[in-house]
C-alpha cells in the first residue's frame, strides 16, 4: 500500500496540483488530508481509490502499483483546463472530466480549446489537445505555452532564434506573436486532437 501513497503524490505533482486542489477534486475540505494520504497515515476506501484513480487519470490498480499484465487498449487522461487558440484567455487550472485514449498516445492531460487561430492546423473551437509535458521544444511544432505577463495560455506553432520566440498561429486573422524564452512556459507539446464535433 505504501506504493499507493506514493503513486498519488508523484502524480499530482506531474499534473501541476496543489494538495489543495487534489482535496478539492476528490472531495475533502482542506490539504491536510491530501498530506496525510501522501504520507500513507489514512486508508482510503475502494470508492475513494477509483475516485482518486479517475481525477489523476489514472487505472487504480496503476495508482496501486499493480505489476500485473493489463491488456486493456485504453487509459484515462484528465483533462485540466482551457488553452486559446484565439486572442488570448486565461487557461483554467480547472478538471473538467477525463478521456479514455488508446495507450500509444503518448500524453499527460488534455486541455479543451477556445478561439479559431489554429484552424489551419485542423484544431477548431471546442476541440480537446492531447499535452504531452516538457519544457524543450522544436521550430514549427505546435505547443501550449503560458505567457508569464499575463497568465495567458494559448496553442501555437512557436520559433525560436537565440532569446526570441515567435507565437505563430495557423489562421490568417491573426498576427503572430514575438516575445522572448523568459517571459514564456512551456507548457507541453500537441501530440494529438479530439474533435469535439
Amino acid at each position: 500500500m505504501v506504493k499507493l501513497y506514493e503513486n498519488i503524490k508523484k502524480r499530482r505533482l506531474e499534473l501541476h496540483l496543489s494538495q489543495q486542489k487534489l482535496a478539492d477534486l476528490t472531495g475533502y475540505t482542506d490539504k491536510s488530508m491530501i498530506a496525510k494520504i501522501e504520507k500513507g497515515k489514512v486508508d482510503l476506501s475502494q470508492s475513494k481509490l477509483e475516485l482518486f484513480a479517475k481525477v489523476l487519470g489514472m487505472k487504480p490498480g496503476d495508482l496501486m502499483g499493480s505489476t500485473e499484465d493489463d491488456s486493456s487498449p485504453l487509459h484515462g487522461l484528465p483533462i485540466i483546463g482551457t488553452v486559446c487558440a484565439g486572442d488570448g484567455v486565461y487557461c483554467a487550472d480547472d478538471f473538467l472530466g477525463s478521456f479514455d485514449l488508446a495507450t500509444h498516445i503518448d500524453a499527460d492531460f488534455a486541455l479543451k480549446v477556445t478561439g479559431d487561430s489554429m484552424i489551419g492546423a485542423h484544431i477548431y473551437d471546442g476541440d480537446y489537445a492531447f499535452i504531452k509535458k516538457g519544457d524543450h521544444f522544436a521550430d514549427g511544432d505546435i505547443y501550449a505555452v503560458e505567457l508569464l505577463l499575463t497568465s495567458e495560455a494559448s496553442l501555437k506553432k512557436i520559433y525560436v532564434n537565440d532569446n526570441n520566440v515567435i507565437l505563430t498561429p495557423c489562421n490568417a486573422d491573426y498576427p503572430p506573436v514575438a516575445t522572448t524564452l523568459d517571459q514564456i512556459r512551456i507548457i507541453g507539446r500537441c501530440v494529438g486532437v479530439y474533435h469535439n464535433r
